[in-house]
This record gives structure tokens, sequence and C-alpha cells, in this order.
């Protein structure tokens, strides 16, 4: 029988949770999932927003406490991004921030792989070593939107996963040069996604390749957060409109050339307000 490997021989992976207030409801699962995430060499960061009020003062004092209460088998850590009114109210902005501070503190570090896990999509038990298994440059599972109105599917829950409609390995090689560019930035910005459950049988297959999705557990390798962030789409990177900033980020990602792959198999917690989890 082969050994397990020491922790210390194992990629290093930085964890980053980014989460505020408005996660109250996930924290207690949250830490506990983390407690039983299975990966030796790891550390944990969480990135909370806080508009410097009580309650953002109340919540880290809470999340403090409560992780200070276990005996941890990885260093972990809370970092703060301060808000003002306007950024706090303004669409995406909080997200951003909080991603783009822990991208930051991961690249002045050394670890491996980033695990991004959504202040409400608690981990598997197996996560980090199942999704590195696939040996992408980002690998991620399904997350399952909540309910929300919809005048087709009242109250339906849909996987958050995307194929595109079109690649730019599709576009001739003959093209004008300049044309070829105002392409690339349309996939980029205004591509068109198509949900992965058009496609009747998703549900039988493992894993699919060069897809977008929803990133609430996501492990990225080094190489892509050295060559790609968190911004939103627009010629700034400013803009509230086509998608999100996670589809943005795979839609980069994917352009670059890097390789993604979805585990259609690992079902990604989505807690709800109300004890819900989809």
């Amino acid at each position: 029988m082969s050994e397990e490997p020491k922790p210390e021989d194992l990629p290093r992976v930085f964890i980053g949770v980014p989460t505020g207030v408005g996660k109250d409801y996930a924290m207690p699962f949250m830490i506990a999932a983390l407690q039983a995430l299975e990966w030796g060499n790891a550390e944990i960061h969480w990135a909370v927003t806080t508009k410097g009020d009580s309650v953002g003062d109340n919540y880290l004092n809470k999340l403090q406490t409560v992780m200070d209460a276990f005996t941890w088998r990885c260093p972990w850590y809370i970092h703060t991004t301060l808000l003002t009114k306007e950024e706090a109210e303004t669409p995406y902005q909080p997200i951003i921030r909080n991603r783009r501070l822990l991208r930051g503190l991961f690249l002045d570090g050394d670890c491996d792989y980033f695990f991004m896990v959504g202040g409400d999509n608690p981990p598997w038990r197996r996560a980090i070593k199942r999704l590195m298994k696939w040996d992408a440059d980002v690998a991620f599972g399904v997350s399952y939107q909540r309910p929300k109105r919809d005048r087709y599917h009242p109250g339906a829950v849909y996987p958050m996963v995307w194929h595109y409609a079109w690649n730019m390995d599709e576009v001739p090689d003959d093209i004008e040069p300049e044309l070829w560019d105002e392409l690339w930035l349309t996939a980029l910005n205004v591509t068109l996604f198509l949900p992965i459950y058009i496609d009747p049988n998703w549900k039988r297959k493992k894993r699919v390749w060069r897809v977008a999705g929803g990133d609430g557990n996501c492990l990225i390798k080094r190489r892509v957060l050295e060559n790609v962030g968190w911004t939103l789409p627009g010629k700034w990177g400013s803009s509230y409109g086509y998608h999100s900033e996670d589809l943005h980020f795979f839609n980069k990602a994917n352009l670059l050339g890097f390789t993604t792959v979805c585990d259609l198999k690992y079902h990604v917690p989505h807690l709800h307000t109300d004890g819900s989890i989809y």
C-alpha cells in the first residue's frame, strides 16, 4: 500500500472566503465545513467587507470569536475591506473588492493553488482533492441559483454552468486583424452563454470543459491569477451589464488559453437565509 503524502509534500492551497455581514447566517456552516476540509497543506483567509460601523464590527468580533473557539490544523487570517456607503451600494463592488484583496494576498505568498469558497458555499470534505484531480487550470463544481421569479419557470433552481455559443478558434484564419480584435472583445464582454441544461443528457456527464459558471467552490492554479483578476465587462471593467464578475473571470481565462473544467458530479451547497440548501 502506498503511504499518504506528508502535508508538506502536498501543493500548498490558499483558501479564500469572501464574505460580509450579509452572509452571517452561513457562518456556522462555513466554519464547520472548513474544520472538516481534508487538505494537509493550506491556509485560510477570510475577506470581510465592512462599512466600519457597529454592525460590521459585531460581525468581525463574532467571526473572530468562533474561529478562536476551534483548534485548527492550518493557519487562518481575517482581513477587512473597508467600503464607503457608495461602494457598499454599488452592484458587484463589494465582492470584487474582496476578491481583489484575496488575489493580492495570494500572489504575495507562496501557495500553488487558490481555492475560492463563496461565503454561502461551504465545501465538501474532499473538495480540494476532488477538483485537483482534473489537473485543470480552473476547476469548479456545480452551484445552483436560488429560486427566483421567472415567467417561464417560476421558482426554478438553475445549475450555474454555461457553454459558449461560439469560440475564437472558430474564427477563420484569414480574417482582418482589426475585425479579429473586435471579435475577441465581443467574446470577452458580450459573449452568448448557453445554459448547460439545454442538453437533456447533461446530468449523465461527469465533467465539461471550456465552460463558465458560478465559482462557489473553484480551484485555481497560480499561473491563472498571475494573469487574470476579477473585473466586470466593459472597456474599463466597470459596466454593470452583460454578466457578473465570476463569468467574466472565466471568459478571460478561456480566451487566454487556460483550461477550465466543471465537475458535474460535485454539487456545491448554496445556502439560503431560510435554512434551505440548493
